[in-house]
């Protein structure tokens, strides 16, 4: 007997080997991936299994309920009635019960946003939950998260969810956590019944600092989303003075005096402080103030109010943050930013105004011109010069006031572009922004520009190109 195995024999041994030694692996791949794609009655089992299940088992189980994608599955399974009642529990584990909330939340966003399914289920006995003084605030404030991510404004459940909030956030017994999460969903639904009470809350004595720089935030936010003031229950008279003393006191943080100069702003500009003239308060931050996050607000409120009586103001302030030997510094460059933009905003408000403020449109224009200027020594950063560019465009209009800087605009984008002779493609931005206010499509062909130019402006003739060194 031949002690030497043949090739073919020695093959046959090696490749039965392997197979052995891998069967166990691939067994266990299989079974890994059996155990991670769960049928829906079984991850359902799992998750409804309070007693047996470990509570990290059964969260996992219920977040892959909270992620599926079949509409019918969902529905015949019965899947967010069975969450609900894992909600409801109140001797189930904590964690249990907040994803299961989670999850219910994820259904309704993803699958039920037409019919609203889930939340008709589980908008009900959540406001039960919210109120339970007995039930722990983690709880309650996903609840609000919830809420605050798929309640309509005008749903009927959603109107008694929103009460419900609101007391909880007027109610100085209740926790910071809470009261911040409800004035959050209130804000986020959008309810035009959060105004009144958000004014009251700022009322009450020693109120936390988050909590009034949030409600601030609502304010501004509801008054931005609502659009009118015919839309909300104003505020008393003491409430909105006591707001104003908050936002323009020193020793307010910054963070609450920031949101407030916008959420005053917005009150003035709906109507519901007609006759206080905040704007001269704001123009004396932006003057003087040493934080760059209040003369930015005070920037972003000014652009709100939308009065071209600013224009000077603001250019002025452009001057006072620009500092030649550093133009790269941040907190300047976010004040430059603020300002361009809010004079572009200012430039396109004046466009279907009865009468233009000619003079506000020839000091932005002259401003923007001069911050665009490829002239060696204009070393603006990049990131200001784009939203200027992008501003140039509200000079579209062909009333007198506009028409006038059509010419010194085209003239100094096509500047720009030559800047960029040789590249493939010209910068889109200064393209957009000279079709806009020539209305020719010269595209990115520079030649047809000069062309373009030399036809329509014949007395004014372009700069002679230097010849490349």
């Amino acid at each position: 007997m031949h002690r030497n195995l043949s090739k073919v024999g020695l093959m046959v041994l090696l490749a039965a080997g392997l197979l052995a030694w891998a069967a166990p692996v691939h067994a266990a791949t299989a079974a890994k991936k059996g155990e991670n794609q769960k049928s829906t009655p079984e991850r359902l089992a799992i998750a409804k299994n309070k007693n047996a299940a470990h509570p990290k088992d059964r969260v996992d189980a219920i977040r892959e309920l909270g992620n599926l994608t079949d509409v019918g599955e969902v529905r015949d399974q019965r899947v967010v009635d069975a969450l609900c009642d894992i909600v409801k529990d109140t001797k189930d584990d904590l964690f249990v019960r907040m994803e299961a909330m989670g999850s219910l939340g994820n259904l309704q966003f993803n699958l039920f946003q037409t019919d609203g399914l889930a939340r008709n289920k589980y908008t009900i006995p959540m406001i039960g939950v919210m109120k339970d003084s007995r039930e722990e605030e983690l709880l309650q404030t996903k609840v609000a998260q919830v809420f605050a991510r798929t309640l309509p404004a005008d749903d009927l459940q959603a109107k008694q969810a929103i009460a419900a909030m609101l007391d909880i956030a007027k109610d100085k017994n209740q926790s910071l956590m809470l009261r911040v999460a409800c004035v959050d969903a209130v804000c986020e639904i959008g309810s035009a019944e959060g105004f009144e009470p958000f004014g009251a809350i700022l009322g009450q004595a020693d109120l936390d600092s988050l909590l009034q720089e949030r409600v601030l935030r609502g304010m501004a936010v509801l008054l931005g989303k609502l659009g009118s003031a015919d839309t909300v229950k104003q505020p008393p008279l003491p409430t909105i003075n006591r707001i104003i003393d908050l936002v323009f006191a020193n020793t307010t943080p910054v963070e609450i005096r920031a949101v407030g100069f916008v959420a005053l702003a917005r009150m003035k500009k709906s109507g519901i402080i007609k006759t206080l003239d905040i704007q001269p308060r704001l123009i004396k931050i932006m003057k003087e103030s040493d934080s760059a996050e209040l003369v930015v607000a005070a920037v972003d409120a000014i652009g709100i109010l939308d009065e071209a009586g600013a224009t000077p103001a603001l250019a002025t302030a452009y001057a006072d943050f620009f500092d030649a030997n550093n133009p790269t510094r941040d907190a300047d460059v976010k004040i430059r930013m603020a300002i361009v933009k809010t004079l572009g905003d200012l430039v396109n408000s004046q466009a279907s105004a009865k009468t233009p403020n000619a003079v506000a449109i020839k000091q932005t224009a002259e401003l923007f011109l001069k911050i665009i200027s490829p002239d060696a020594e204009n070393n603006e950063v990049e990131s200001v010069k784009d939203n200027v560019i992008f501003g140039l465009r509200y000079f579209y209009p062909k009333r007198p006031e506009f028409q006038s800087f059509h010419q010194p605009i085209a003239e100094e984008l096509i500047l720009l572009l030559r800047k960029d002779r040789a590249a493939k493609t010209l910068p889109a931005a200064v393209v957009d922004t000279l079709t806009t206010i020539s209305r020719f499509p010269g595209g990115d062909d520079l030649n047809r520009w000069e062309k373009w130019y030399d036809k329509t402006y014949p007395n004014k003739k372009l700069p002679k190109e230097e010849p490349n060194n």
